[in-house]
């Protein structure tokens, strides 16, 4: 059964609606905001016709993108896939780690050209990595310091379906 792309609802009857520059599928109440593609496809009886059965969408307008299909990196892949940030035990990370190595504060400043006063402040948690730091503080001592994160209060996994307009209108209101 066709999924509203805006809300999420299943719904027999959505809709091939031209919406700010894209074609979505849409639920008959979430078509109201856009323009039919299908010229409002309705049988005799004025009633909608499910979407299987109502006529194709125009050639000249592009197809939804869903992200599906996709490799490397771009929109759909964040989606899908979480964002990467920097773990919340950083410090002690990487303070386990210089120490089971046996190296001094100087030591490891001097294997990845910082000063010693920036290593014991990352230990302490007074300052946070940059990308560039966390990436040679990573293959110096061989640890990881990210991690994936999905959007918040959402886990689109869990709930076997694709994220839709209202899922992002629901994590922007958190």
């Amino acid at each position: 059964m066709p999924q509203c792309e805006m809300c999420g609802q299943d719904s027999p009857l959505a809709k091939r609606v031209f919406l700010e520059g894209t074609m979505l599928m849409l639920c008959p109440k979430c078509a109201r905001f856009g323009k039919p593609l299908d010229g409002g496809a309705k049988d005799e009886d004025g009633n909608d016709i499910p979407v299987d059965k109502a006529p194709a969408a125009p050639k000249n307008i592009p197809a939804p993108y869903t992200g599906r299909g996709r490799t490397g990196k771009g929109p759909g892949d964040y989606l899908d896939q979480g964002e990467v940030v920097l773990v919340e035990d950083f410090h002690k990370r990487i303070f386990d780690a210089r120490n089971k190595l046996g190296w001094t504060h100087e030591e490891l400043g001097r294997k990845i050209n910082e000063r010693k006063s920036i290593i014991a402040k990352l230990e302490t948690g007074d300052i946070k990595p940059n990308d560039e730091l966390r990436k040679k503080l990573e293959k110096a001592l061989n640890i990881v310091l990210t991690e994936r994160v999905g959007p918040p209060g959402l886990n689109i996994k869990e709930e076997k379906r694709a994220l839709t307009l209202g899922d992002m209108v629901k994590m922007n209101k958190k």
